[in-house]
């Protein structure tokens, strides 16, 4: 039997590749999962697609308010529809998430594989 192979084989990722990729799925294409930055001081008036609220978060001059409002926000829509806003949070935090297992992994000479998925699951 031949093996097809798809371009969404996932099968030499990793958890945080595999989250990263799943979060630019999301944010990406004709209808990017986004917040309405009305809802948001500190955001511009208007759909803010995921992508560009993590960059905005991740800006050092972003107040800390803002960002406790929008991980409340975050978190609290993973909590009560799961899918796709669980992802977001993943994704959102990939920048802090992939820094943590890099300090982590180079202590250890093995596949970083485990410990990739735990911090992941943290």
């Amino acid at each position: 039997m031949d093996r097809i192979h798809h371009d969404t084989d996932l099968s030499g990722e990793g958890a945080l590749d595999t989250a990263r990729r799943a979060f630019t799925f999301l944010t990406t294409g004709p209808h990017p999962l986004a917040l309405d930055g009305r809802e948001f001081s500190g955001l511009p008036p208007r759909m803010v697609g995921l992508g560009e609220v993590r960059d905005r978060l991740l800006h050092r001059q972003c107040p800390l308010a803002l960002r406790d409002r929008v991980w409340t926000h975050l978190v609290s829509r993973s909590r009560a529809e799961g899918g796709a806003w669980t992802v977001a949070c993943a994704g959102v935090a990939l920048p802090a998430l992939t820094t943590i297992a890099a300090r982590l992994s180079a202590r250890f000479a093995a596949d970083p594989a485990d410990l990739h998925s735990a911090v992941l699951a943290g």
